[in-house]
């Protein structure tokens, strides 16, 4: 006599021979597996010619006209009375099918739940680091996390294992709080990984440090790379490129001693500085003694304002604020320094200037008003694209002056407004 997990197989082979292996057979186990029996009924959207051939002789209705069926799992399985399958059961037919036993979606997601948690608490064993543990425990409990998401898509890339990245930022880690100085980023990869490229932005080691280091210091993943360098120096990592610098004049650094930036103010020269120079400054105080610094984008203005007031302290960001301009304005912050800004009079130009504002308490910006704008007008026009980007500014000082940049839809430069900037009452007084 033929058992019945026999004839299930059996089952199982004719309904692959009449139907395939497609949307029918597909489709009733996706409806048992949401109800976990067998209950409910699947609609079967556009059947094939073999499948409405079939079902009219497995049900005895002709649905050659349909575009939808209606198959009910109960039914589906009385089906197979009086037939050489009399006794089958459904479940056993698509467990067949499947090779596999047929669980239910709630047990489907329990078994995933624990693969997740046996992966990160391995994960957290082959830690060293406590609070690289701690960050991996914390993110087993956040499924929703865009770290928890990236480490369960690492967990199958062959490229790298998640285990070697892990050791990795062990060493990284342990490397950087220990080191005396900070750590130039290409010679941190190269001591981990012994590929200087390993912390470039985007690769697999870089992104698990971000996404620790947003853990370890509560600030959000960095989409731009000044808050990349940021993340970075604030772990004790820095970039090692000369040209993150920034020019100042009449600026002394300090911590338990002056630093001698002094001594190009008395010559009356610039000096230019680079993040390395700013790594060990506690304080920042200017040569004239006055609470006040003054900041311009453009390297010939801060060059004439140097001229014209020597007992003045000035800083030129050179365009974009870089990591070192940052670091510098923090500092001045920190040393409760006033830090009155200019630049240039076109998006990018108020865009820098509203960064700078919204993010350092101690900015005042001057300079900005629409006569002095409209006095300095080049013949340059700015494309509507340029003037979209004036929607993103935020601070109440610029919104007057860009809504009339948008009127006029002319720049105008920071060189031809040096007289009324150098005779305002902020400077002279």
């Amino acid at each position: 006599m033929t058992s019945t997990a026999t004839l299930e197989k059996e089952c199982a082979v004719y309904l692959i021979d009449r139907l395939g292996r497609d949307t029918l057979i597909r489709g009733l186990i996706d409806k048992y597996r949401s109800y976990g029996m067998l209950k409910g009924s699947y609609i079967l959207k556009n059947p094939t010619d073999k499948e409405r051939l079939f079902l009219r002789g497995f049900f005895h209705k002709d649905y050659s006209e349909v575009k939808q069926i209606s198959v009910s799992l109960k039914k589906f399985e009385e089906g197979f009375q009086d037939t050489r399958f009399e006794g089958v059961c459904l479940e056993g037919i698509l467990e067949s099918f499947l090779g596999a036993p047929l669980l239910s979606n709630k047990e489907i997601e329990a078994l995933r739940l624990n693969e997740v948690a046996f992966f990160f608490d391995k994960l957290s064993k082959i830690s060293s680091h406590e609070d690289i543990k701690k960050w991996l425990l914390e993110i087993k409990n956040t499924p929703t996390s865009a770290a928890y998401q990236w480490l369960l898509s690492k967990r199958d890339d062959n490229s790298i294992s998640v285990n070697t990245l892990i050791k990795q930022l062990n060493c990284l880690i342990s490397l950087a709080e220990t080191s005396n100085r900070s750590m130039i980023r290409q010679v941190a990869a190269v001591k981990v990984t012994k590929d200087a490229h390993a912390l470039d932005d985007k690769m697999p080691l870089w992104r698990m440090l971000m996404y620790y280091l947003t853990y370890k210091t509560g600030l959000p993943f960095p989409l731009q790379s000044e808050d990349v360098r940021k993340l970075l120096f604030l772990s004790n990592i820095i970039d090692g490129d000369l040209h993150n610098t920034i020019i100042t004049y009449g600026l002394e650094a300090m911590s338990q001693i002056s630093f001698g930036w002094r001594n190009f103010y008395d010559r009356q020269e610039p000096l230019i500085v680079s993040t390395t120079n700013l790594l060990m400054v506690e304080k920042i105080i200017t040569c004239g003694g006055e609470k006040k610094v003054y900041c311009f984008e453009n390297p010939a203005v801060f060059y004439i304002f140097v001229q014209l007031f020597p007992e003045k302290a000035c800083v030129c960001s050179s365009g974009q604020i870089n990591q070192c301009g940052y670091r510098l304005f923090e500092l001045l912050m920190k040393s409760d320094l006033l830090v009155y800004y200019h630049g240039d009079h076109d998006p990018e130009g108020l865009i820098i200037a509203d960064k700078i504002k919204t993010r350092f308490s101690n900015v005042r910006l001057y300079g900005y008003d629409p006569e002095l704008y409209l006095s300095a007008l080049s013949e340059e026009i700015i494309s509507i694209r340029r003037l979209k980007q004036l929607e993103k500014i935020q601070s109440e000082e610029l919104i007057t002056l860009s809504e009339e940049m948008k009127k006029v839809g002319k720049a105008a430069y920071e060189e031809a407004m040096m007289a009324r900037l150098f005779s305002s009452d902020i400077v002279v007084s």
